[in-house]
């Protein structure tokens, strides 16, 4: 089962649509000031407007045996097996690069402990506070 999960204290319902191969996908509608930062603030929609295509890209992924990591394996890399990407270039056409898209890699795609950054001084922006790029 696929699931959409907001804050819990921030949902107001909770539905069930987007079935592929038998399988049904959880998803919860948020009140209106959620919604209106996913899509107007991040540009995210909580809605699917096309099923069909939502469920043709599942149903095509599984044939291919494609497996995306979840936001917490994104969130927190050190939970990823690094076999998952042995032996695959990071600029390969592979979707096992798909379990790289995070910030923890340096720049030949090995993950890292600290992620790559500029710290610009107030010397360089003015500001008083360091700004991490």
């Amino acid at each position: 089962m696929y699931s959409v999960t907001l804050a819990p204290d921030r949902l107001s319902s909770t539905g069930t649509s987007l079935s592929s191969a038998g399988r049904s996908a959880s998803v919860a509608t948020a009140n209106t000031d959620v919604i209106e930062a996913l899509v107007n603030q991040f540009g995210l929609a909580e809605s699917v407007v096309d099923s069909e295509a939502v469920a043709n890209s599942i149903g095509r992924m599984r044939e291919r045996g494609i497996v995306l990591p979840t936001f917490a394996q994104l969130a927190d890399p050190s939970t990823i097996d690094p076999s998952l990407t042995a032996g695959v270039g990071k600029n390969d056409p592979d979707a096992k690069n798909l379990w790289r898209v995070h910030w923890y890699n340096d720049l030949d795609g090995s993950r890292v402990s600290v992620p790559q950054h500029v710290v610009l001084t107030k010397e360089f922006t003015g500001v008083d506070s360091p700004i991490i790029v």
